[in-house]
């Protein structure tokens, strides 16, 4: 087992654009460019009640593919994140504690093919 480091942006999501993400409806995320964000980092995304002032406790967990600034329609000092969610070895734990996140990443390594010939018992 091997274990990397990851670079994880800890945002809050209001409860409609984090619905519309969590149901596969929105794959981008319309930000402040106050972060270095970077293809391959990832988003931790929390679900955040704005009436109640807390976190509700549902997260996303998604991946940054590409990164826009600078384009028409988006306003300066903005940036346009194209995200999908992780599906692959590594797996992106997020432990919540409170207000603070943890983070750890586990890569699975997949056994070796077992040869057919091997299989057969004589």
């Amino acid at each position: 087992m091997a274990i990397e480091s990851l670079h994880v942006h800890d945002l809050k999501s209001h409860p409609v654009y984090f619905g519309a993400a969590l149901a596969g409806r929105k794959p981008f995320e319309i930000r402040r460019g106050d972060r270095d964000f970077r293809n391959g980092d990832y988003t931790l995304e929390r679900e955040w009640d704005p009436t109640a002032k807390r976190y509700t406790g549902r997260t996303l967990v998604r991946r940054i593919i590409s990164v826009w600034q600078g384009v028409t329609g988006l306003d300066r000092g903005y940036r346009a994140l194209g995200l999908e969610r992780e599906y692959g070895n590594a797996v992106l734990s997020a432990i919540l504690d409170g207000e603070r996140a943890h983070f750890a990443v586990i890569v699975v390594q997949p056994r070796p093919a077992i040869p057919d010939a091997a299989r057969e018992t004589p």
